[in-house]
């Protein structure tokens, strides 16, 4: 047997309703910033299993 360790992220759509973070859960929960997305994912490297390429995306999307 192979275990091994992962981190997920999340984000919340509603009172209990989380997702996991990936492009197209952006795109559908952020429908409005769509083509803001795709321009700033197709000039960054982003993985969406790193904690801090996830905080400069989610605080590059709360400026925006």
């Amino acid at each position: 047997m192979i275990y091994s360790k992962e981190k997920k992220y999340y984000f919340n759509q509603g009172d209990e309703n989380f997702v996991i973070v990936n492009k197209k859960n952006l795109l559908k929960e952020f429908s409005d910033k769509k083509n803001f997305i795709e321009n700033y994912l197709k000039e960054n490297e982003i993985d969406f299993n790193s904690e801090e390429d996830l905080k400069i995306l989610f605080g590059y999307l709360a400026k925006n």
